[in-house]
């Protein structure tokens, strides 16, 4: 039989880390209270059925977000990031809607400070993102001098030996650190086949994942999760088998199952 391995946090876990988030970005928070007057302003624009109130099941909520947005306008420069079509013009549109427009022109030219609104947390991410570019040839050198081993053990099981060529694929997603990424990467190695079934064009592909320090440009917790062989056989097919490894220290036997994550890519 196939165990799925299922790693799922618990309620106080996942409210813990949601806690953390902020604390752990090392930037000021503020807590906007909620009080007498952002509720008065939100409950006249219920009643006056205007933006962002005017008919939602969060019309009151978004009243108040809007009364705190204008608050902070008098202080410095405000970014609402929301994809509530109630905050816009017309829904899909990226543009505030009149009234509310008119109501922050008025204190952005009293204060000198500007409201920007984006739609949705991905747009913000898309404008503000930065390339990073990881050395290939150095991550390369060092993970698979961490890997030499298993990767011999494999080969060796499996009935194949090292070709020439190596090629790096790797993808990056944003992680509440802002000076951490997380990195999901594949490393596919050219081998020859040691026997005489004919497995053309083969690759051992490495599969793992870890954080990338863009400061210091170090890896650290980098996991390998599988390890494939994918071949041409005797009819022209693809195929592709698991190395079905046993590793001392941490003890995997057989196929690991890899743990999949939702994360922001960038």
């Amino acid at each position: 039989g196939k165990l799925k391995q299922l790693n799922l946090p618990t309620d106080e876990e996942i409210h813990k880390r949601a806690t953390l988030v902020f604390d752990n970005i090392g930037v000021p928070v503020e807590y906007a209270k909620f009080t007498l007057k952002t509720a008065r302003s939100s409950l006249e624009k219920v009643i006056a059925h205007s933006a962002p109130s005017r008919g939602s099941k969060e019309e009151f909520r978004d009243g108040v977000i809007w009364a705190h947005c204008l608050d902070y306008l008098r202080r410095g420069d405000v970014y609402l990031v929301t994809n509530d079509n109630d905050f816009y013009e017309n829904p899909g549109s990226s543009e505030l809607a009149q009234s509310l427009r008119e109501e922050s022109a008025l204190l952005e030219a009293k204060s000198r400070f500007k409201m920007t609104v984006i739609r949705g947390l991905a747009t913000l991410l898309d404008e503000i993102r930065s390339e990073v570019e990881i050395d290939k040839e150095k991550f390369l050198d060092w993970y698979l001098g961490q890997k030499e081993s298993i990767v011999e053990f494999i080969l060796r099981v499996m009935e194949f030996r090292r070709g020439e060529g190596v090629e790096f694929e790797y993808d990056l997603f944003a992680t509440e650190n802002p000076i951490e990424l997380y990195i999901s990467f594949e490393v596919i190695m050219c081998i020859v086949d040691n026997t005489e079934q004919n497995r053309q064009d083969a690759s051992l592909i490495l599969k793992g994942d870890g954080l990338y320090d863009t400061k210091t440009r170090k890896f650290k917790d980098v996991q390998q999760n599988e390890e494939w062989i994918r071949f041409i056989g005797d009819s022209g097919e693809v195929m592709q088998r698991p190395s079905n490894i046993a590793r001392a220290g941490s003890i995997t036997f057989g196929t690991p199952t890899a743990v999949h994550h939702l994360r922001g890519r960038i």
